[in-house]
């Protein structure tokens, strides 16, 4: 990150750079001067985003996926700007008479530092998608489950649901044969359902009203109702609106109608919305309560060990990860 911030000051002074050297040797820097200016519009659009991002209300850092490329990007440049830079430097002060770097040591220098920002960011991110698989990949878990209710493999994961191209013409393997259409239902919770995850056939999402209360995800219009899967993903909804206000259409306001619940429990957390008398568990994975949860020990993958010895050196009674858990919770038979 900070060296892609750091791209377009360098990419500046490099510029000034060549500029000066061009007034020396005019027909030799034209090139290098030619090309150094296609690397602006290359650079800026990483600024474009971080600007038009932090000047949004709500963030998220899913929305940030399309400021990544031009983050590594913008990176890659100002490591590679640091060299032409560093030997001008080097040239100034040796004819100042200080110091007795050649540019040979510049490279050297450089590629060094460049071997040693690419390691640290190859162990965060290892350490990043560690967290992400370890800390919050129970929803995944959780409703790869629903795959197989009322099968003999019950408990267990995977297959999950169909694929697009067989959606609508045969169950997928392992999918019970259900004689009405079951109901899985989310709480607060919503937000961690996976987004390309596919439920078997015969079962649907619900949303149920809770603490949240700006506009929920909707259904798509149904293929038999709209005459065309083209015309259901493409067609203008009523129940929809452009400032984030809730949809009374998009959630249920009780559980009576679920067949299933997926609900988080932390402690000193009563169950939103499984009361225990009325829905037993079936999956549950551990999840990290990220709100609860220290920075280091939330955002990358820190060892049990380790996240112990902080605690007890910290000393001063917060924790620094709390765990709950993801459940899919089945209602009881009368």
């Amino acid at each position: 990150m900070l060296l892609a911030l750091a791209a377009l000051p360098l990419w500046a002074m490099h510029y000034f750079v060549l500029l000066s050297a061009s007034k020396k040797a005019p027909a030799a820097m034209h090139a290098l001067l030619r090309g150094h200016l296609l690397l602006l519009p290359r650079v800026l659009p990483f600024y474009t985003v971080l600007v038009g991002f932090s000047l949004m209300a709500h963030k998220e850092e899913r929305f940030l996926s399309i400021a990544y490329p031009h983050m590594c990007f913008n990176a890659a440049v100002a490591l590679k700007t640091l060299t032409p830079l560093g030997t001008w430097a080097v040239d100034m002060l040796r004819r100042g008479g200080i110091g007795r770097a050649s540019a040979g040591d510049v490279r050297r220098w450089v590629d060094r530092l460049s071997l040693g920002v690419l390691c640290v960011a190859t162990l965060v991110g290892f350490a990043r998608m560690a967290a992400l698989g370890t800390y919050y990949g129970a929803p995944v878990r959780v409703f790869s489950a629903v795959s197989l209710l009322g099968t003999q493999q019950e408990g267990q994961l995977l297959p999950l649901g169909p694929s697009v191209r067989s959606l609508g013409r045969s169950a997928p393997h392992g999918t019970p044969a259900v004689e009405r259409r079951q109901t899985v239902c989310m709480g607060d919770e919503w937000h961690h359902f996976p987004s390309s995850f596919w439920l078997p056939q015969g079962f649907d999402v619900q949303f149920v009203r809770g603490a949240f209360t700006a506009q929920l995800p909707g259904d798509f219009t149904p293929v038999a109702q709209s005459g065309s899967l083209q015309r259901s993903t493409s067609m203008v909804r009523t129940d929809f609106n452009a400032v984030n206000l809730w949809e009374p259409l998009h959630a249920l306001n009780s559980t009576e109608t679920c067949d299933y619940v997926v609900a988080a429990e932390y402690p000193g957390h009563a169950v939103h919305l499984a009361d225990p008398k009325v829905w037993e568990s079936v999956e549950c994975a551990d999840f990290l309560d990220a709100q609860r949860s220290r920075v280091l020990a939330r955002v990358v993958y820190v060892p049990r060990r380790v996240v112990n010895l902080l605690q007890a050196l910290q000393g001063d009674g917060r924790p620094w990860q709390v765990w709950g858990r993801l459940c899919l919770f089945r209602r009881r038979l009368e």
